[in-house]
């Protein structure tokens, strides 16, 4: 039988720990793309969600926890119009700030959807309700046939 070398069983050591980090790191490797790739829960929420005009009006004339946001304020719009000029039962915001921590849900328009949609993004994140921008805006509002309040 042929004699070992004292620096063989370190060789052979090394090498056999080496082959281990390497499977643990394949290993979590794979755990780690399988885990990514997993579908998100069905109880996700959708952080907010664009709704029509018809939508809108349902969901304000249904809902006993909805406050509705205009922020046409953002849009150079004369606020002092806001009195005969606006959804029933809105409140003129334009600082989302205001409504962090708010629990019930929130629906926003501004004149034609899109300072509404980036108000609502400023919101994902801050608010318990759910959060819903008027697609289209005021605008939509008054096309579709809606009476100002």
């Amino acid at each position: 039988m042929p004699e070992e070398k004292p620096g063989n069983n370190r060789e052979k050591m090394f090498l056999k720990l080496s082959a281990v980090l390497i499977a643990i790191i394949v290993l979590l490797g794979i755990v780690y793309i399988v885990v990514s790739q997993e579908k998100p829960e069905e109880n996700d929420k959708v952080p907010y969600r664009n709704i029509s005009a018809e939508e809108t009006y349902n969901l304000i004339n249904t809902s006993s926890n909805l406050r509705v946001i205009d922020v046409r304020g953002l849009e150079d719009w004369c606020t002092c119009r806001f009195a005969s000029n606006h959804i029933p039962g809105a409140e003129l915001n334009s600082n989302p700030t205001t409504l962090y921590n708010e629990t019930n849900d929130i629906l926003v328009y501004s004149i034609n959807g899109t300072v509404g949609e980036q108000f609502c993004k400023d919101l994902i994140g801050h608010v318990k309700g759910d959060l819903y921008n008027l697609e289209g805006g005021y605008e939509a509002w008054i096309d579709s046939g809606f009476k100002p309040e």
